[in-house]
């Protein structure tokens, strides 16, 4: 199993302690999954900046207390990565799914560790504000 950061900006957890997490699930068709979380210390008078990772086609989600095991703590870190080789994609491959699935991860200090075995993902930035109004960054 080989783990490979995720590229761009906002994409590590060291600021926020939980994400906002959105589950979508339709009958017959596979799911989506959102987290959202601050990505800059809070500044009174401010809402700090925001990452919205959304995976879509997942065909897995998984989330663990951060004290369960220690079997993810060698893969990964605070930010959004991919296992590539995964053994988990492996056996979905040989159960007939897509040979496009992609094993992703994100862990939260204090929180858990979030797997995701999806078709693809997007990455949206929110920038801080004023107000409390959500500008795209």
């Amino acid at each position: 199993m080989t783990y490979r950061t995720v590229r761009g900006d906002g994409l590590r957890t060291r600021w926020d302690d939980q994400p906002v997490v959105a589950i979508g699930n339709r009958r017959d068709a596979f799911g989506a999954v959102t987290l959202s979380w601050a990505t800059e210390p809070v500044r009174e008078g401010w809402v700090a900046q925001r990452t919205r990772v959304t995976f879509q086609g997942v065909v897995e989600y998984r989330w663990r207390y951060f004290d369960v095991d220690n079997e993810a703590a060698e893969e990964g870190g605070l930010e959004l990565g991919e296992i590539q080789d995964s053994d988990r994609v492996t056996e979905l491959h040989r159960q007939g799914f897509d040979h496009d699935l992609r094993h992703l991860r994100i862990s939260f200090d204090e929180h858990g560790t979030y797997d995701v075995i999806c078709r693809t993902f997007f990455i949206d930035y929110r920038a801080a504000t004023r107000d409390g109004t959500e500008e795209r960054g």
